[in-house]
């Protein structure tokens, strides 16, 4: 276990210690609280924060693709083109 301040972890991944304190209060990075105002990070559970972060975004887009392009959720997991409605006159011919 490495035992990281919020600043390395900010420095590591390249943003500002406000950005770690939003995703801490915001998205449920974990931290370990010292003292109080204190907080530590395991890095190893930052980085499989971050990877179960960015699955789910990822997931999240091709969501929002599939709905832009006119897919239905089909409440099995799976997305599909909904089904025309049939008008007068558009009936299948034999």
């Amino acid at each position: 276990m490495e035992i990281v301040s919020r600043s390395e972890v900010a420095k590591r991944l390249g943003v500002g210690p406000d950005t770690i304190r939003r995703w801490v209060r915001d998205r449920g990075l974990p931290a370990l609280r010292v003292t109080s105002g204190t907080v530590r990070f395991d890095w190893v559970a930052v980085k499989a924060w971050l990877r179960r972060s960015s699955e789910a975004d990822r997931h999240r887009q091709a969501e929002e693709l599939l709905a832009e392009a006119g897919f239905v959720p089909d409440g099995k997991g799976c997305w599909r083109l909904p089904e025309r409605k049939r008008t007068a006159g558009s009936e299948a011919r034999p």
